[in-house]
């Protein structure tokens, strides 16, 4: 698991989360990889289908399973805002990495660490896994 491209837009910062079989066999991705702000410090993540920057091409549709072949590359969104809520002059807390877990291995196992995408303070959201590297599911 590793941080792929970031931006911002409008208020708007986010950034690709990469999943990279490095394995021998074919393996499976399906739902939502698991969230949370590193450091102790605390942050509402919300399960979202898609967003401004990336997640599910319908709303509606259910998370895609991904088959992934040795060496291909799935991909998940986290984004959210720079802009604080309720708005003031500055995030009082920005958040410097992510904890972050393979979907369905939640409850288990040492999470990844990745650096915050873009400074993400508020509203932060996190899409499914979908095929590719751009976080973004095909129409």
């Amino acid at each position: 698991m590793s941080l792929g491209h970031t931006g911002a837009a409008s208020g708007h910062v986010g950034g690709v989360l990469l999943f990279t079989n490095h394995g021998p066999r074919t393996c499976e991705l399906s739902g939502y990889p698991r969230v949370q702000a590193a450091g102790g410090l605390t942050a509402h993540v919300e399960q979202t289908p898609n967003g401004y920057i990336g997640g599910l091409a319908t709303p509606s549709a259910k998370a895609p399973y991904v088959e992934l072949a040795p060496g291909q590359v799935a991909s998940a969104v986290v984004e959210g805002s720079d802009i604080p809520i309720p708005a003031t002059a500055h995030c009082s807390a920005v958040l410097g990495s992510l904890d972050l877990w393979l979907p369905g291995n939640a409850g288990s196992g040492t999470p990844t660490e990745i650096s915050n995408p873009a400074g993400t303070c508020a509203a932060i959201q996190i899409h499914p896994v979908v095929s590719g590297t751009t976080g973004r599911q095909d129409q």
